[in-house]
């Protein structure tokens, strides 16, 4: 490995508590050095660094400006520094290991990694900031398999990077850049692959007179302009596609095939599903729900025993709504919770009695559903403006989102915020299952006789009303209420309804792997049959992650609408003791009494791959 100074300082290797002495070139920024070779000490060892002659001696207070999680949406914190999810990467690829990483405090910031070739613009304010870089080679096992150069502000500083024979492999290498201007406005790391691939799993970034600039969030829907990737949606960074308008959309007769891109290939790695999930989201808002804002510059509150308060601020503009909490009977804090959209109509004396927390949701408060002309009414709209695109359902599942930003934040030690569900009955069932498809910390989502607009299939619930079926469809629920985009059922109703591009089979899918159980009744207006294909094929989603047991279907009669019978209490046990309660459940069900085991297979003319890690 070649190392180049820059600007006219010795850059340092500092193998993570360990002495790595590297030579220094002298101030002629056109003279290339070796790097010498690393020897390990143990971690009781304290580091060592050289500096050339040109070093400065000031004794200014450097401050940390941003530290990086490269590879991963969650925070890790390592030495003491808090490590944010990754953003500002222009491409790469994700990737992680579960192998022990020496030298690594056991830190997770070692376990990830964005390969490939690829820069970071980070946006900062003028001033001079140095740089600490954190590098693990997790995949190569033997020399010449992997080398790449890395820049800082278009610098060379590495060249032909080969970890492995640097440190081996699953061992931490850390290199310190010294202090250099940025008068830019971002400041720019960049990776360019020699051989197979440049690997970058973290960087801090310090400075004396320098400071991070935080960026206003994007707008979703904006072609050309991805968000920030975060643990509500981990595709947020896949590049927005360009969708056609519906009067350009081809006819499917059947339900579309989930694993095609918008391209017209078929994806084969569950690292192409995480930006297919997002082509599907990205049409879902468009053609059908609205789009749902990302998280608003301010989103505060408070969690108490028997209230979540929340308080947003979006453009100068404030908003607050609360919902009640009903702390259960047993177990012990921090509950799980299960968030109920309006009210949870499951059998919540179990669910307290097993420890499980219910969060009931004023959804109306934040996005009406009282006819045609309640449309952009409610303290979404409010904030956002009664023109937004979002309908009724993205409102709501944009305030669910919002009570988990407070419940991450503020739970006081009450509710644990990675282990929750979201549910509702009949309309709300249809909220419930847009608020766990649209965010991805939901660890459970239990639709309730959600019929069209819920679980069941667009074009199946079609067909069956045009042989003659009394069953709900796109048309009759897009009239009823502002639950869809006001151009929804104009544009895809009766026999347009082919020419959507997606159907709920996708919408059902975007909750995969995690934990799906849609509950359902034998009426026939809301599409037992259409819901049991809609599932069924959205089973083949669950089945390519490697997780078919994830999600499960529960249909029968001789109970109202919206009443819990006791015969589907065992799947509701088995779905809470595992999603929420981390113990063994027998999820695997898919009970009909409308429709027979394969009675998806007409519907579905596309194979199910074997996605690949």
């Amino acid at each position: 490995m070649l190392i180049r100074p820059l600007q006219s300082h010795c850059a340092t290797a500092v193998l993570a508590l360990s002495c790595v002495l590297v030579g220094c070139g002298g101030s002629d920024s056109d003279s290339d050095t070796s790097s010498s070779s690393v020897s390990s000490s143990s971690s009781s060892e304290s580091s060592s660094t050289v500096s050339s002659s040109s070093s400065s001696s000031s004794t200014a207070v450097r401050e940390l400006v941003l530290a990086i999680n490269a590879g991963s949406f969650e925070s890790a914190i390592y030495d003491g520094v808090e490590y944010q999810a990754d953003q500002f990467a222009s491409t790469g690829t994700v990737n992680q290991t579960q192998d022990e990483v020496s030298n690594s405090q056991g830190s997770e910031l070692f376990q990830t990694e964005r390969y490939g070739s690829y820069r970071y613009e980070v946006p900062v304010t003028d001033g001079d900031y140095d740089v600490t870089l954190h590098f693990v080679e997790m995949y190569w096992e033997a020399n010449g398999e992997r080398s790449f150069n890395l820049s800082v502000e278009g610098d060379l500083i590495l060249s032909e990077v080969d970890l492995f024979a640097e440190v081996g492999h699953d061992s931490v290498y850390t290199y310190e850049v010294p202090p250099f201007p940025v008068s830019d406005g971002s400041l720019t790391i960049e990776l360019e692959a020699v051989q197979d691939n440049g690997t970058l799993s973290g960087f801090a970034i310090y400075s004396e007179n320098g400071e991070f600039v935080p960026p206003p969030p994007p707008e979703p829907g904006v072609p050309g302009e991805p968000g920030i990737a975060s643990a509500e949606n981990t595709g947020a960074d896949c590049p927005v596609p360009e969708l056609p308008v519906a009067s350009e959309l081809p006819n499917i007769d059947k339900l579309p095939d989930p694993f095609m891109t918008l391209e017209g290939e078929r994806i084969t790695t569950e690292e192409q599903w995480r930006c297919q999930r997002q082509d599907t989201f990205w049409q879902v808002q468009y053609y059908e729900a609205g789009n749902k804002p990302n998280k608003p510059e301010v989103v505060s509150g408070s969690v108490a025993a028997d209230a979540i308060n929340v308080n947003v601020t979006h453009e100068e503009t404030d908003i607050a709504f609360s919902a009640s909490v009903a702390l259960p009977t047993g177990g012990e804090p921090p509950y799980p919770a299960i968030i109920g959209m309006g009210a949870s109509n499951l059998d919540n004396a179990y669910l307290s009695s097993q420890g499980v927390a219910v969060i009931n949701f004023n959804h109306n408060e934040v996005g009406a559903q009282s006819g045609a002309e309640s449309r952009g009414t409610g303290l979404f709209y409010d904030l956002y403006g009664s023109d937004h695109s979002a309908s009724s359902m993205t409102a709501w599942a944009w305030g669910v989102s919002r009570l988990i930003d407070v419940l991450e934040e503020s739970s006081e030690g009450l509710i644990d915020a990675s282990r929750l569900g979201v549910t509702g009955c009949s309309r709300n069932g249809k909220g419930a299952l847009m608020a766990g498809a649209m965010d991805e910390r939901i660890a459970l989502t239990i639709p309730q006789e959600s019929g069209a607009g819920g679980a069941v299939s667009w074009r199946a619930a079609q067909a069956q009303a045009d042989a003659g079926d009394n069953i709900q469809t796109l048309g009759h629920a897009a009239g009823e209420q502002p639950w869809f985009r006001e151009s929804f059922g104009e544009t895809f109703s009766g026999s347009r309804v082919t020419h959507l591009p997606f159907d709920h089979h996708q919408l059902i899918g975007m909750v995969a792997p995690r934990g799906l159980l849609v509950i359902d009744n034998d009426i026939d207006w809301l599409g037992p049959k259409a819901a049991y294909i809609g599932t069924l094929a959205a089973k083949e989603i669950y089945r390519a992650l490697g997780a078919p047991e994830n999600i499960a279907y529960s249909e029968n009669g001789g109970h109202g609408h919206c009443q819990f019978p006791g015969h589907q209490q065992e799947v509701l046990a088995a779905y809470v003791q595992r999603f929420l309660l981390g113990e063994p459940g027998n999820t695997e069900v898919m009970n009909s009494t409308k429709a027979e085991p394969g009675e998806a297979e007409a519907w579905i003319d596309w194979t199910t791959p074997s996605l690949t890690e």
